[in-house]
């Protein structure tokens, strides 16, 4: 079997390297966005309610790297949760459902979806 150059995290992932892919953001990977796996998107979502104390961030993570998701979680300081989610658009529908309920300890009372363009991320992180 031969083994994949690329992280274990985008084999699966829409930002692999494409014979027919556009250069975004960083300048090692490239965005195929009529890959094989299915459209793209991103999507910024702000979690308002008890989300901040309660593992919010390190679930979504965790979650949103099983997917093969690039993007970003952190804390606002409203005491708010932040995610940008960034790859197949059924993967990305799957992390914006999590986010309405959030991990066990979580209480959303709202949740806020915004559209954004790709950026090509290579990976999931937390930013703050």
């Amino acid at each position: 079997m031969p083994v994949s150059p690329l992280p274990l995290h985008l084999q699966r992932s829409p930002f692999a390297l494409a014979p027919q892919a556009e250069r975004v953001g960083h300048p090692t990977y490239l965005v195929d966005r009529t890959c094989e796996h299915g459209d793209v998107k991103r999507v910024r979502v702000l979690v308002t309610g008890r989300v901040q104390g309660v593992f919010y961030r390190t679930t979504c993570v965790s979650r949103a790297r099983q997917l093969g998701l690039a993007g970003s979680v952190r804390n606002l300081p409203d005491g708010r949760v932040e995610a940008v989610f960034e790859g197949r658009d059924e993967d990305v529908d799957v992390m914006v459902e999590w986010c309405r309920n959030g991990p066990d300890l979580a209480r959303v009372d709202a949740l806020e979806i915004v559209p954004e363009p790709l950026s090509g991320d290579p990976e999931f992180r937390v930013t703050g």
